[in-house]
């Protein structure tokens, strides 16, 4: 293994211990360096392996979070999307769909709840999500008029 790839590892380590113990912020940002460092092997080298795939998809996924945990919603969904174009998990959807419900992105809320419920059918918080966006695409029945 190159020694890029191996510094890679060691930041997403670091980066997830970081977080684990509340360091948000050194977290997300020691996250950054794991990816811009992956970008940058990435120009040099051929095809990311599998294990590096989904690391790099972790680290785009994890700050993720730590961008929505800071209401930093558009840059939380960039990180969902390209954590979703190198490895495609179903906690990646609903986290994007969450968002994009709680923005009142109703529609695509509903496909990446769907899609989570094809990875896994029995993650009961995507089909809250799901059901909760379909009752809010529905059109609102008209109030009574109060003559």
């Amino acid at each position: 293994m190159a020694e890029e790839e191996v510094q890679i590892y060691d930041l997403y380590n670091l980066a997830t211990n970081l977080e684990e113990t509340g360091d948000k912020n050194v977290a997300e940002q020691t996250y950054s360096e794991c990816i811009n460092l992956f970008h940058q092997l990435s120009k040099t080298k051929e095809k990311p392996n599998t294990k590096m795939k989904k690391t790099i998809s972790l680290a785009y996924n994890n700050r993720g979070y730590l961008r929505y945990l800071k209401v930093d919603f558009d840059l939380a969904i960039e990180d969902y999307t390209q954590a979703l174009h190198y490895d495609q998990q179903m906690f990646m959807f609903y986290n994007r769909g969450l968002i994009n419900y709680r923005l009142g992105r109703f529609k695509e809320a509903i496909e990446d709840q769907m899609k989570a419920l094809e990875l896994d059918p029995k993650f009961k918080p995507a089909a809250l999500c799901l059901e909760q966006c379909k009752v809010n695409l529905q059109p609102q029945a008209e109030a009574p008029s109060q003559e």
